[in-house]
């Protein structure tokens, strides 16, 4: 309990110092330079991960452009990373943060669900729950860097997170709550 305490609140000073930070306009210029190893294939480049291993931190960053818009593939990706460093125990803490320009996540990739079948909707929402539970039940402290717009299911991403730290100029929330769905 003592080193998880210790990694959130080294993670908490970090933020409040990269919140006072106002010349700063996105948040990763705040954060320190890691040396950027990626742990997927070419192929799957829709997660990038850069681990410090001095510091034990991993930065994970969103990759599916152009707006992080979630669909089953990319959910499944973005799980299994996070299992990995779970599993791997040398990581303590990780950032979650985007690798788009403007939006840290878009939520749902509403094309994808357009016309699905039955059972790639229940394979997709299964993955959306994994994920959520992969990122809310994860051992490691979180937190999430948000850098853009995250309506919706970026929301619950962010939410997901130990902790959230947001840029400037950017909109977080549920839309669903406008119109009293949730």
């Amino acid at each position: 309990h003592r080193a998880m305490f210790a990694v959130r609140s080294s993670f908490s000073r970090a933020c409040a110092t990269m919140a006072r930070n106002s010349r700063a306009m996105a948040v990763s210029h705040a954060l320190p330079a890691m040396h950027a190893r990626t742990f997927a294939s070419p192929a799957a480049s829709q997660v990038i991960v850069e681990k410090d291993d001095a510091k034990r931190i991993a930065v994970v960053k969103m990759n599916r452009q152009p707006a992080n818009a979630l669909n089953t593939d990319f959910m499944l990706e973005l799980t299994s990373e996070l299992q990995k460093l779970e599993d791997e125990g040398k990581v303590r803490g990780v950032i979650l943060s985007s690798n788009c320009k403007k939006v840290f996540c878009a939520g749902l990739d509403l094309l994808a669900l357009a016309g699905a079948s039955e059972e790639s909707l229940k394979t997709f929402w299964s993955a959306h729950q994994e994920l959520w539970l992969t990122l809310y039940g994860s051992p490691m402290a979180t937190v999430a860097a948000i850098e853009g717009a995250a309506p919706a299911a970026g929301c619950m991403l962010a939410m997901a997170c130990d902790h959230r730290i947001m840029a400037p100029k950017f909109h977080i929330g549920f839309n669903e709550a406008k119109f009293g769905f949730i």
